[in-house]
């Protein structure tokens, strides 16, 4: 079965469980990190869907916090607004949902139609707007600097294709703006992919983007499930 296939049956799956068209809340880890980038471009980081869920207790339990030296107010002209972000592999639209309600110009990038689809019907629901892209991510050619943030969100592919999209990440990030990576870790114990080649260190993350992103955070988060997340935030140097 194709890998647009499988996650075309699961999200219809997903659905006839009656589960929210929303796609689930937002990863709190990803919704606190991205409340205070938000805040860089001018953006109230005030949800107007009422997400209920605690956005800072799993940062705060880990003594996680961003480096504040590191995010200074963008200088005015240097980017547009409202601001671009993008969501790679956006699923059924958790993160691209709450990412438009934060006042965002969001994109979401996904190959499942199935995802797509129930992505616009939350969209409709709740009277916000976002594009909505069909690819996989071999397919996806980024105009350069062309968005202020791109979020990957448990994110996970074999080695050589995983090289090639951070590769694409690099080139799509406007000088300044921002990559957040949240994915499962090489120890991770619970839900998710257990393939190594699928699994990567914070370290790895910050390695493969190299001296042209500065990291913010890398660091890994555990969770009293026996999950453990690699958490990234880099920030592609300006000029």
């Amino acid at each position: 079965m194709s890998g647009a296939k499988f996650w075309d049956n699961k999200f219809q799956d997903e659905e006839g469980k009656g589960q929210s068209q929303f796609g689930g809340e937002p990863n709190p880890t990803v919704a606190s990190i991205i409340d205070r980038i938000g805040q860089v471009y001018g953006l109230t980081g005030e949800p107007n869907l009422g997400f209920d869920f605690a956005r800072k207790s799993a940062m705060a339990s880990a003594g996680i916090a961003l480096d504040e030296t590191q995010l200074p107010p963008a200088p005015t002209g240097t980017f547009r607004y409202p601001p671009r972000a993008l969501d790679l592999g956006s699923g059924r639209g958790r993160h691209l949902v709450w990412l438009a309600s934060q006042g965002w110009d969001a994109t979401g990038l996904d190959f499942s139609a199935v995802g797509l689809a129930h992505t616009e019907k939350a969209l409709t629901a709740t009277g916000l707007r976002a594009n909505l892209l069909q690819s996989d991510f071999t397919s996806w050619h980024p105009e350069p600097s062309s968005y202020e943030l791109v979020l990957a969100a448990f994110i996970h592919q074999n080695r050589p294709e995983q090289s090639a999209l951070w590769k694409a990440v690099e080139m799509a990030i406007t000088p300044g703006g921002f990559f957040v990576s949240v994915s499962h870790h090489p120890e991770n114990q619970s839900h998710g992919p257990k393939d190594p080649e699928r699994l990567y260190t914070p370290e790895e993350v910050v390695t493969a983007f190299g001296a042209g992103f500065a990291p913010l955070i890398s660091t890994r988060l555990d969770g009293a499930d026996g999950s453990v997340d690699a958490v990234v935030v880099l920030r592609k140097n300006p000029g």
